[in-house]
């Protein structure tokens, strides 16, 4: 439904900070009811201010596009960690996959309580807690992002099959059946990603190169987790299987009783990871080829501010951004040039952003001083 851009952002001051465009696609943004849901939600989601949330910064239209400006977390998203892990045989180690689902209910169990000013319930659901909406950083941080976009999807009406490919796998009975939903519907998606990371394997299963069908999702029928080499196993299957379980009501009542359980078996069975190992395992293993492509984007768009490139860095920066396929994509053969002197890229950037009016500036400045210099010059001989 959106591309996502890396964006800089500068202050008058001379301070920047990186984030997250998510421009959504023209054929949803005309949509009158998917635009009025989509900024209902957004203006929803900027009120979430947490440590396990992917903050939104802004909200708007430009050339008659509306896109999301978003906090930008360095790293990737739990479904790329999974498929890195599967293709380099590398094991994601037991307390790793529950401090993950831990900090993703921590990150629920706030907004779903979240109230207004007047006290009063926001009735915020996610709808979407999918591991493609799980970001992990190389600092290891946890947060979830695209809170309430999948309520405004639903009404798009001309979604993509990559829209919503992945979706339904995640998706509670409900959700799937098109009832209305509270937190316990967030709660049941957590317990599928908990499933999973357990297992190693997919939940539902479907056709070679085929989505899960909503129908799959409907019907929730969730096959035994795998035996597996757990501590205390009964207790563990016990907290998936209430997660999982088809009726809201059989289910944890809140994201706060699933995460009590889930830290009483981590204490007991002395399971607990902290953000910062699980952040130096993320780089140990993965951060090489990530960090290097998104070091030279960075650069690029700094460039972008202070010069004119010509048409290889418009190319580059409109390339659509880290989802799994343009991080292993080759690198375009962009020239590299030095930085402008401060004093010039800050004139430049005063100027708007175009070019002519630099020259016309800087050439009437040269005629200017050539004036002067020839006065003088006339002055002396006198």
């Amino acid at each position: 439904m959106a591309r996502i851009y890396l964006g800089r952002a500068e202050t008058d001051l001379g301070g920047e900070r990186l984030l997250v465009i998510k421009r959504i696609l023209p054929i949803l943004s005309d949509n009158t009811e998917f635009s009025r849901l989509l900024v209902d939600e957004a203006k929803l989601a900027a009120r979430l201010s947490h440590g396990n949330i992917v903050q939104v910064l802004d909200l708007g239209r430009h050339d008659g596009e509306l896109y999301i400006a978003m906090e930008y977390v360095e790293g990737f998203d739990l479904r790329e960690l999974l498929r890195r892990c599967a293709k380099e045989q590398i094991g994601l180690p037991l307390d790793f996959s529950l401090l993950i689902v831990s900090e993703v209910l921590r990150a629920l169990d706030y907004a779903h309580k979240k109230r207004d000013e007047t006290g009063q319930p926001l009735g915020i659901v996610h709808r979407d807690v999918s591991p493609s909406n799980v970001l992990l950083s190389f600092e290891g941080e946890v947060k979830i992002c695209d809170f309430g976009i999948a309520r405004a999807a639903g009404v798009g009406g001309e979604l993509s099959p990559e829209a919503i490919r992945g979706k339904a796998a995640y998706m509670s009975p409900e959700a799937a059946s098109g009832e209305a939903l509270d937190g316990r519907s967030d709660l049941f998606s957590c317990g599928i990603i908990l499933w999973e990371l357990l297992s190693g394997q997919r939940l539902y299963r479907a056709p070679e190169g085929q989505a899960v069908a909503l129908e799959t999702a409907i019907r929730a029928e969730i096959r035994p987790l795998p035996a597996g080499d757990y501590p205390d196993e009964e207790r563990l299957r016990s907290i998936v299987n209430q997660a999982l379980a088809r009726q809201p009501a059989q289910r944890h009542a809140s994201a706060r009783e699933m995460l009590k359980e889930l830290d009483g078996y981590v204490t007991q069975n002395k399971l607990a990871a902290s953000p910062l190992r699980l952040g130096e395992w993320l780089t140990r293993h993965f951060a090489t080829d990530i960090v290097d492509l998104r070091r030279e984007r960075e650069v690029l768009a700094k460039q972008l501010a202070s010069a004119e490139l010509g048409p290889y860095a418009s190319s580059y920066l409109h390339a659509e951004l880290p989802g799994p396929p343009s991080l292993q994509a080759p690198a375009l053969d962009i020239p590299r040039l030095s930085p402008l002197p401060p004093s010039l890229a800050r004139t430049m950037e005063r100027s708007s952003g175009a070019p002519e009016r630099t020259q016309s500036l800087l050439l009437t400045i040269a005629v200017a001083l050539l004036l002067a210099l020839g006065a003088l010059t006339l002055y002396l001989l006198r």
